[in-house]
């Protein structure tokens, strides 16, 4: 026994080195066949290509020399080439061009370890940064000259690669003092176009003030104005039958969600003595029944059967020829019975639930806020299935579970449905209201809200659009996201 254990481990051990072997032979020509597409790759000047081909040979084998020298090969040439192709649109006249360019290079190569670069790779580049950061400077500095300081703080966001590249020079920050300054004086101007309407454009003030450290006025929002501020009305008409009671507080659930989106469009306030009225009228129903029923299962079954075969024997006849005795042998057809087996059909009956179920919702949501509008939705939806507890697996049955619908986020779907298409509706037609208002009312007090409600509200309306242009040099939700607010 000794003996057999011993060869035993000794097959099992030269078992795992063929099997490692194998493997390791496997990844070897795998590696080799990568490598040599990596290599035509660089070959062709495909160098994007064959830098991506080499870093994952590097993925699944990182200490493999050669696709460390090929892919430093691929990126420097991939740097030369980019390199070229910017000087040449810097000095075609496409200064602005050339720096969105290569502030898209520097941030690809801020990964990339430059050591292997050869010294006049990395003299042009300063050189070209250099030409980046003096093209940067005259884009800011023609923004601030023409009291744009948002858009200038867009610019020194956006190149941030070009200013911060430490390693081909620092960047002097003298114009960043300049356009907090002018952002300032920015907020001074938008100061007088605050008024105690300024719902919408207060946020924008407010927002411009703080992200350049300037004192904003506080002003008491008024409430008085109609539609400009309203609180919410939301009645709930929507029954509920044939279910289990948390339905009801999942219909008070997400009639909630609804109420709160609502109030999120930008034209709502709890202390407002107009109200904005909104009845959500409907039934939702579920139908289900539960019934026993017979079921059937059909199956085929390999069954035994006796047969008859026929077969070829060999009698041998003794017999005398001439006073000579002898043998004789002849082929004689017999028949004898065998057991065969076919598949034959098999039914097996058993008891199971048969469950139905229906979900029916129709709603209409109206509102009268300039202009009396609603929105209908209906939707259906059908859930049958059989439940049993028969497990012959055998013959392929297993138990079925049940498999009812979540029906607090099947309502939930389509409340979120109908709401989408209901608050659209709404905010388009109060856009409407002040986008009409803003062709007239640049001058009055008014003027600021408007403009900022309808670009709010509709940011594609035009004269809308065109304001907050010639006041910031972006439109609204552009400001917003330089400043640091986020907007939904």
């Amino acid at each position: 026994m000794k003996t057999t254990s011993f060869l035993g481990r000794k097959f099992l051990a030269a078992s795992r080195r063929a099997t490692l072997f194998s493997f390791s032979a496997f990844l070897l020509i795998s590696c080799v066949t990568r490598l040599s597409e990596a290599n035509k790759l660089f070959e062709n000047g495909l160098f994007a290509e064959s830098a991506d081909a080499y870093e994952k040979i590097l993925d699944t084998d990182p200490e493999n020399s050669d696709a460390k020298i090929g892919l430093a090969k691929s990126r420097s040439e991939l740097w030369k080439k980019e390199l070229v192709s910017i000087r040449l649109m810097r000095m075609s006249g496409n200064g602005k061009g050339a720096l969105e360019r290569l502030e898209e290079l520097l941030e690809k190569t801020a990964v990339w370890d430059l050591s292997r670069f050869q010294s006049g790779d990395l003299v042009s580049a300063e050189e070209e940064v250099r030409n980046g950061r003096r093209v940067l400077d005259a884009l800011m500095r023609e923004q601030l000259n023409d009291k744009k300081p948002v858009v200038a703080s867009h610019y020194w966001n956006k190149f941030n690669q070009v200013r911060e590249a430490k390693k081909y020079g620092s960047y002097s920050s003298a114009i960043y003092n300049d356009i907090q300054k002018e952002g300032q004086e920015l907020c001074g101007r938008l100061q007088e176009l605050i008024s105690n309407t300024s719902f919408s454009f207060n946020n924008v003030y407010k927002a411009v003030c703080a992200f350049y450290g300037a004192d904003a006025k506080t002003i008491a929002l008024d409430n008085q104005q109609e539609y400009r501020f309203s609180r919410i009305d939301l009645a709930n008409g929507l029954s509920v039958r044939s279910y289990e009671a948390t339905s009801d507080s999942q219909a008070k659930i997400i009639l909630g969600l609804f109420d709160e989106r609502l109030k999120k469009i930008g034209m709502f306030s709890a202390q407002s003595p107009y109200t904005l009225s909104a009845q959500l009228q409907g039934e939702f129903v579920r139908i289900y029944d539960a019934q026993p029923t017979l079921m059937a299962h059909s199956y085929r079954e390999k069954v035994p059967f006796q047969a008859i075969e026929e077969y070829e024997d060999t009698e041998y006849v003794n017999r005398t020829v001439n006073g000579v005795a002898r043998t004789d042998e002849r082929k004689v057809k017999k028949t004898r019975p065998v057991t065969r087996y076919r598949m034959e059909p098999r039914t097996h009956r058993y008891q199971a639930i048969k469950h139905s179920e229906r979900l029916r919702l129709n709603m209409s949501l109206s509102a009268k806020a300039l202009q009396e509008f609603s929105i209908g939705y209906s939707q259906d939806k059908d859930n049958n299935f059989v439940i049993h507890e028969e497990n012959l697996p055998h013959i392929g049955l297993t138990p079925l579970q049940s498999k009812f619908m979540v029906v607090s986020d099947w309502l939930q779907e389509n409340y979120t449905k109908m709401s989408d298409q209901f608050i659209e509706k709404l905010a388009l037609t109060t856009a409407d209201k002040f986008c009409q208002a803003v062709k007239l009312n640049e001058v009055s007090k008014d003027g600021a809200e408007n403009f900022s409600r309808c670009a709010e509200l509709n940011p594609k309306n035009s004269a809308a659009t065109a304001w907050f242009a010639s006041k910031f040099g972006l439109e609204r939700a552009e400001v917003l996201r330089v400043v640091g607010k986020v907007v939904h």
